[in-house]
């Protein structure tokens, strides 16, 4: 096995082909959180969550993240370039930093904590640092992208899991 390849790749890859790395991190990060995200998410902060929310949820955010990555893999449009950053900043960085922050919060791991830190933060970086190489998203558009998935995160933690309605 060559160690050297992955490395290589991530400094050499386009923005074009890296983006896709982002739908492929987040079906891990699904994989992890299957099992335990719905019960633990229940018992810590949002009573009644179920798996049925879970994976319809989770199903809307991976069609949009294809989406969007097959758009922004297609075209070089700017305010497309923002919606995208926008997006994988919600789910993909600040959903990292809400996995560590429940984790710290609570004293218990929270399921999908694994896959956050080795997948999406270094998946972030390396999409970040392509598409300022190739000058795709500016420092302030990057800024306003981290503000507005970090809003985006919120409202899905606050009033998708932790205020929607019980019943289905």
């Amino acid at each position: 096995m060559n160690v050297e390849a992955i490395p290589r790749f991530v400094r050499s890859a386009s923005f074009r082909e890296i983006v896709w790395l982002a739908p492929g991190a987040y079906a891990v990060h699904i994989a992890e959180e299957f099992w335990r995200f719905p019960l633990w998410a229940s018992t810590y902060f949002a009573p009644g969550f179920t798996t049925h929310r879970f994976v319809v949820g989770n199903a809307l955010i991976m069609l949009v993240l294809l989406g969007l990555t097959a758009l922004v893999s297609a075209v070089r449009v700017r305010p497309v370039d923002f919606v995208y950053f926008c997006w994988i900043s919600g789910q993909l960085f600040h959903n990292a930093l809400f996995h560590m922050g429940t984790t710290a919060h609570f004293g218990v791991y929270s399921p999908g904590l694994l896959s956050a830190i080795l997948l999406y933060l270094p998946v972030c970086y390396c999409i970040a640092r392509a598409a300022h190489r190739e000058g795709r998203i500016g420092n302030a558009a990057g800024l306003a992208a981290l503000a507005v998935g970090a809003a985006a995160m919120f409202c899905l933690a606050y009033f998708g899991l932790a205020r929607a309605p019980v019943s289905e």
